[in-house]
């Protein structure tokens, strides 16, 4: 029995450090959001479900040269938001459904066209990459 109640206490003193690690400010929790490194090159991400999983995009993400966020015009961030990017030749480089509201890219300095769904409405933007970031707010009104 004594050794029972040892075991159990040892159990909950591991327990409870876990949980006091987890509740500082520097842990984020692996990123659930979708990540895709595509063949020639180009990486994404989306994501941005949460205050968590934003934290852990804007980590990922900081090198990243195109970010696109997707709003309702009431304020709300929407998800599942079609994104097709073209290259300036008309090459199709990122073709993919965003899984949060937010959607970020390491792309090759230049113009895109960037082509963007949701709910049986379409949004197209030219825009011009440079290795600073360009923040794109693509907002719908639904």
């Amino acid at each position: 029995m004594k050794k029972l109640i040892v075991t159990a206490t040892t159990a909950l003193f591991f327990m409870a450090s876990a949980g006091a690690a987890m509740a500082t400010a520097d842990f984020i929790p692996p990123f659930d959001g979708q990540h895709q490194s595509l063949a020639n090159g180009v990486d994404y991400y989306s994501g941005g479900v949460g205050i968590t999983e934003r934290q852990q995009m804007q980590k990922m993400t900081s090198g990243d040269n195109l970010k696109l966020i997707f709003d309702a015009k009431s304020g709300n961030y929407i998800a599942g938001v079609a994104v097709t990017i073209e290259d300036a030749k008309g090459t199709v480089v990122i073709d993919t459904i965003a899984n949060g509201p937010w959607f970020s890219a390491k792309l090759p300095a230049g113009t895109y066209r960037v082509v963007t769904r949701f709910d049986h409405h379409q949004m197209v933007r030219t825009v011009s990459v440079s290795q600073k970031p360009t923040d794109l707010i693509l907002s719908w009104k639904v």
